[in-house]
C-alpha cells in the first residue's frame, strides 16, 4: 500500500506526460482507492499545483508548472 506522498508523487508524475481525467488516473487501481485519488486531486488543486479544464464533456487535470 502506497503512502500519502508516494500516491501524490505518482499522480504528479503521470500528469507530467499529459493532462488526464480522473478516470484515466484511477485505471488499474482498486475501487476502494478511487476516493483517495479524488481527494489528492482536490488537495493538489487547492495548493495550486493542478488546474482542471473541460474538454468534450470530460474534466481533465493538468500541472500548473
Amino acid at each position: 500500500k502506497r503512502t500519502f506522498y508516494e500516491l501524490r508523487n505518482a499522480i504528479q508524475a503521470q500528469l507530467k506526460t499529459r493532462p488526464m481525467t480522473c478516470h484515466e488516473l484511477t485505471k488499474g487501481i482498486p475501487k476502494a482507492r478511487h476516493q483517495t485519488i479524488k481527494e489528492h486531486l482536490l488537495h493538489l488543486q487547492a495548493l495550486g499545483v493542478l488546474n482542471s479544464f473541460m474538454l468534450e464533456g470530460k474534466n481533465y487535470y493538468r500541472l500548473t508548472r
